[in-house]
């Protein structure tokens, strides 16, 4: 399955997928990255914590707020840097590409590492490439797993150490990838040498981390203040209020619709190639058994068309996660053609990405099919036992050259989804902001909107009716 000619195509592929996500930089920027922002200002300009910060996310600020504190010294302004923001989450993605193209590369050679690198720059939380608290947590979440893998190679503790301190920035970012502690300790005890030792350092550099944020707290606030301003700050956020039994059903129910519809493309598929079978047969005059290769083939063009269809209604285009859950299935389905090394990276992988989608339902109110972009780890190194299975079959000539269709197919349709976010951010209406400054009253202007001004408190002697008096 070694081709040149199959490498360049799909490098000019990744070429088309940089372009459309740098033309993301210049354009979509969402509600959450403008919450983010504000956060990350206010924390600059000297707003504490827990006391004078209530948002739900604001102990993912700090990323931004580095990144921002630096522009803001180097130029002296925020003029321009949505701009500067957006390129730096970019640059983050480029560079979680490449790691994950070294790793992928190494164990199983250069096409799947391309496809895959091809795939990180593809797959986001958000329509954003902003470093908000989403992305913050898939960001976090895949520099663990380097960590993780290069310790694993090298035996080095400074990598256990990062590991561990990008573990404690993933919980940060999102409160529920604590969860992910579970799958890292699972990790040690299957593939460690010295699990205990390892458990324990990586458990120690966490506390040491997460031990020293809270007396930060307790030395702004106490204990019993801030428990009053966790709760106001979780009754802001709807999805916080939402029982777990309600969201676990809601999310059976998710995955139940997206099976349905998954099962529906493989009966198109099935239906096309009985039909198929039935032409050669007569053709032949004998009985054609289904092949479950051209089954499958047919149902990931089933699939495409389906895809096409959902890019191109104006709302509801979530369907390009589809193909995402479909290469999960197929991944898991063939990981017995993995050799030892490929097993150990593809479970590092599921194990850091399933929890990291469980903390996501847990704490949010995205809905499951939503939520699968989170496993964008596992979806890479999927990649890799669906290479090795075509691998054994890359001499039949139909197999080879349907492969290679479906994969262009599925290039060209994320790309075109790119392409009709970015043709969506340009005819959509869009919040501006607006400064009231001193004028004559004949000067008249009407918006819809929210007001904010500065204020200023002052205190009465004494309790009643309030007048007061301002000059026309």
């Amino acid at each position: 399955m070694k081709s040149r000619k199959f490498s360049k195509g799909y490098i000019f592929y990744i070429l088309l997928i940089m372009i459309a996500c740098v033309s993301f930089v210049f354009t979509n920027v969402s509600y959450d990255a403008e919450y983010q922002m504000a956060m990350a200002y206010r924390l600059i300009k000297g707003d504490k914590m827990i006391l004078q910060m209530w948002e739900p996310h604001q102990t993912s600020a700090f990323l931004c707020a580095i990144f921002m504190k630096i522009y803001m010294t180097l130029f002296g302004t925020t003029t321009g840097i949505i701009l500067y923001l957006q390129f730096v989450g970019f640059a983050l993605r480029v560079l979680c590409g490449f790691l994950m193209y070294k790793i992928v590369r190494k164990v199983s050679g250069e096409v799947p590492a391309i496809i895959v690198f091809g795939i990180n720059l593809l797959i986001s939380p958000k329509e954003l490439v902003l470093p908000e608290f989403g992305n913050m947590q898939l960001l976090f979440g895949m520099l663990l797993f380097f960590m993780l893998v290069y310790y694993q190679e090298k035996a080095k503790i400074g990598y256990l150490i990062g590991a561990a301190i990008f573990m404690c920035l993933g919980v940060f970012s999102y409160p529920s990838f604590l969860l992910v502690y579970i799958a890292v300790v699972i990790i040690f005890i299957k593939n460690s040498k010295t699990p205990k030792k390892d458990i324990a350092i990586f458990t120690g550099v966490c506390a040491l981390i997460g031990g020293s944020f809270v007396v930060y707290i307790l030395s702004i606030v106490d204990w019993a203040t801030m428990m009053n301003c966790l709760d106001v700050a979780l009754a802001v956020e709807p999805s916080h209020t939402v029982s777990l039994g309600d969201k676990v059903l809601a999310h059976i129910l998710n995955i139940g619709k997206i099976a349905l519809m998954l099962a529906g493309v493989a009966a198109i598929g099935l239906f096309i190639e009985c039909l198929i079978g039935l032409v050669i047969g007569k053709k032949k005059h004998t009985l054609i058994k289904i092949s479950y290769d051209r089954w499958f083939f047919i149902s990931w063009y089933v699939l495409m068309i389906c895809l096409l269809c959902n890019i191109l209604s104006v709302s509801h285009r979530g369907g390009y996660a589809f193909p995402f859950i479909v290469i999960l299935i197929l991944g898991v389905c063939n990981r017995k053609l993995l050799s030892d090394d490929e097993k150990r990276l593809f479970d590092m992988a599921w194990l850091i990405s399933g929890m990291s989608l469980i903390a996501t339902l847990v704490l949010s109110d995205n809905a499951f099919l939503q939520a699968v972009t989170y496993m964008l780890i596992s979806i890479c190194i999927s990649i890799i036992p669906i290479y090795r299975y075509f691998e054994t079959k890359w001499e039949q000539k139909w197999i080879r050259k349907m492969c290679v269709i479906g994969c262009h197919i599925f290039f060209v349709l994320i790309i075109f989804y790119l392409c009709g976010i970015i043709y969506s951010y340009f005819t959509s209406k869009h919040i501006v902001n607006y400064q009231v400054l001193n004028s004559s009253l004949s000067a008249d202007s009407t918006f819809t909107g929210i007001a904010l001004r500065d204020e200023t408190i002052y205190t009465a002697s004494k309790s009643g009716y309030l007048n007061y008096y301002a000059r026309e």
